[in-house]
């Protein structure tokens, strides 16, 4: 864990997911947008993210899902073609990036179902799991309760 002074004297902490230098029930609510497939132990990282919230408090995540049916095709196509040519075109590094994440998005659907991740947040002490595609199932949003 790293601290730091920002420009308006708020102290900015970087720590990993799986150690939150933050006290039990620290939070009302917690938010993370395309986190899941970081983290090195995925278990572990929602248990700690459990603990910083307060009981009755909520955790939302929002993460790139993937399309099934005559989208699945159509997904692939884009993320394995579209985003990393758009990325070259774009600038330096976004070539990389776009080639970096339908691979990434892939892996992490293998290794994990919708239902995979419920049951998961459900044993990191979270209650009324909810899941929903979005964006043709391009996008996936995961909510619960902190019980």
């Amino acid at each position: 864990m790293i601290g730091q002074l920002d420009a308006k004297g708020a102290i900015r902490l970087l720590a990993t997911a799986e150690r939150l230098p933050i006290p039990d029930e620290a939070f009302d609510a917690l938010t993370a947008g395309y986190l899941l497939r970081y983290v090195e132990d995925l278990p572990s990282a929602m248990r700690e993210l459990s603990r910083v919230v307060r009981v009755g408090g909520t955790i939302s995540m929002l993460e790139f899902g993937r399309p099934t049916g005559v989208w699945g095709p159509l997904w692939w196509l884009y993320t394995r073609i579209a985003l990393p040519v758009a990325g070259t075109v774009i600038g330096h590094g976004w070539g990389e990036v776009g080639r970096f994440l339908g691979p990434s998005i892939d892996g992490f659907w293998s290794t994990y179902s919708p239902d995979d991740l419920g049951r998961l947040w459900e044993a990191a002490g979270l209650g009324h799991v909810q899941w929903q595609r979005m964006s043709l199932g391009g996008g996936f949003v995961i909510r619960g309760v902190k019980k």
